[in-house]
């Protein structure tokens, strides 16, 4: 086996060392170096590739990998829906930037939503389930997120932009203690009218899902 060739099967050195500059690229998307070059070239079946086409599969490597590791980090316990968000995007040491791009969500709007600015139940039904479809949410737990959110409201904090690479989620991880700690302190008061606001968007959700299901093929 030649030197140059990583113990990966099918993957150059080179070119495993471009896929984990994606994988670990920590804001927006990395400058198009030559590893990362050969390894879009690699996905690209091995056909020589432009810049601008190498942004794009850049892009979309980076966001799947950003949807992959929201759907598979779990956090406890159920927050308030922009604070739960910012909790699983902490966990998974995903920046809003890569967030934002994976919801097809411009950066500011993105951020108004974890600071609870953007109230959910005045969102779109498609709204939510690119959101619980992003973030591997179950609808129970959305149900869950939503109900604190109308007991909690805004999350502890201001806006994190201008952070630097060192530190970049400790505002965050902050934020998210004194949300807990004020929770543990205020427990939440729950009432009828909360619980149906919930429920009557639950049912715009399902409605949205029903709708746009793929059709099962005949049995």
């Amino acid at each position: 086996m030649s030197r140059n060739r990583d113990h990966r099967p099918g993957l150059t050195r080179k070119e495993f060392e471009g896929f984990l500059q994606l994988l670990c690229a920590p804001e927006g998307l990395p400058e198009p170096t030559e590893e990362i070059i050969s390894y879009l070239e690699r996905v690209a079946s091995g056909s020589k590739i432009s810049e601008q086409e190498a942004k794009k599969i850049t892009r979309q490597t980076i966001r799947l990998i950003t949807i992959k590791r929201l759907r598979e980090t779990r956090v406890t316990p159920i927050r308030s829906f922009g604070t739960h968000l910012m909790a699983k995007r902490v966990a998974s040491e995903i920046s809003l930037e890569h967030v934002a791009d994976a919801l097809g969500e411009d950066l500011y709007r993105y951020e108004k939503v974890e600071s609870g600015d953007r109230n959910p139940l005045m969102e779109s039904p498609e709204f939510l389930v690119k959101v619980a479809d992003v973030f591997g949410l179950a609808l129970k737990d959305l149900r869950e997120t939503l109900v604190a959110y109308l007991t909690r409201g805004k999350r502890v904090g201001g806006p994190r932009f201008a952070r630097g690479a060192q530190g970049l989620f400790q505002k965050d991880e902050i934020s998210i203690a004194a949300d807990d700690l004020l929770k543990k302190s205020q427990p939440d008061q729950i009432n009828s009218t909360i619980i149906e606001a919930v429920d009557r968007k639950l049912l715009e959700v399902k409605a949205f899902i029903e709708k746009h299901r793929a059709p099962q093929s005949a049995t």
